[in-house]
């Protein structure tokens, strides 16, 4: 019966010995990854900062183009309209000098 209570206390010692393994290894696991949490909140909000940095850059650079786009169009126009009056003197000025060249024949 002494053996049997002596088995019985070795187990219990045995498995109380690995429980405290086991919780230490789980302890050091979680200690890993609020380690690695921590890591990952720093990562993010550096990245979200990089994110708000280039959408506002973003923003910055579409109003430019949005600009630039309205200023083309208006040269462009201004360019279709210079071509019209040149080419209204163009033809302007060949009446004249079928005029003049009429004039001189009489």
């Amino acid at each position: 019966v002494v053996n049997c209570h002596q088995d019985v206390l070795q187990k219990m010692k045995q498995k109380i010995q690995r429980d405290h393994s086991h919780k230490a290894n789980l302890k050091a696991r979680v200690e890993e990854l609020t380690s690695e949490k921590k890591e990952l909140e720093l990562e993010s909000e550096q990245m979200t900062a990089k994110v708000t940095a280039c959408t506002s850059h973003l923003s910055e650079m579409l109003e430019k183009l949005s600009a630039k786009t309205i200023e083309a169009d208006d040269l462009k126009e201004k360019c279709h309209k210079l071509a019209r009056d040149m080419e209204f003197s163009k033809v302007s000025i060949e009446g004249m000098q079928k005029r003049i060249s009429s004039m001189k024949k009489e």
